[in-house]
């Protein structure tokens, strides 16, 4: 799909004349504040898009490659940055240096998803994927920067706090 000219433009509905099942989309960026993502789409056109995606009876998922709260990079791990890393999901969980911050830019996440919901009061679901591909270490979140215990505790702090905020 092209992002820049026809939104109903779809390489699946050109061949098999129908769109696909599954239409995903980053959030990455969205706890900047920023009016677009990490791939530099429109939050306002993503809503759109999942909108007509859910009206035409599609699943949409939702990833969230979210910088780095601790060091200020990217979600993936720079080799420089090692140290860092090991530190950051720590940093993030109750009684760390950036607890309070990092909540704030879960209730950004919950905000949008909020904001997903129909002129008849119904709330798209979405499939939620932000700590994925744990078992790699890629991600400032992977199975070598934190503990088994501590990935678990930021999936349930995560939960409980988009619960929190509906």
């Amino acid at each position: 799909m092209g992002w820049r000219g026809d939104s109903a433009r779809s390489d699946i509905h050109s061949v098999c004349n129908d769109y696909p099942g599954l239409l995903s989309f980053d959030l990455g960026h969205i706890e900047l504040g920023d009016s677009v993502n990490l791939d530099g789409v429109p939050f306002d056109r993503m809503r759109q898009e999942i909108f007509t995606h859910f009206n035409r009876g599609g699943v949409i998922t939702l990833s969230w490659h979210l910088n780095n709260p601790l060091s200020g990079g990217t979600a993936w791990v720079a080799d420089s940055l090692k140290n860092v890393e090991t530190k950051t999901v720590a940093s993030v969980l109750e009684g760390g240096q950036k607890h309070e911050m990092f909540l704030g830019w879960i209730d950004k996440v919950a905000d949008f998803l909020n904001s997903l919901e129909t002129p008849y009061g119904v709330k798209v679901p979405v499939i939620f994927r932000p700590w994925h591909e744990h078992t790699g270490s890629w991600f400032w979140w992977g199975q070598e920067h934190c503990t088994a215990a501590q990935y678990k505790a930021l999936w349930k702090m995560t939960i409980d706090r988009l619960k929190d905020k509906g």
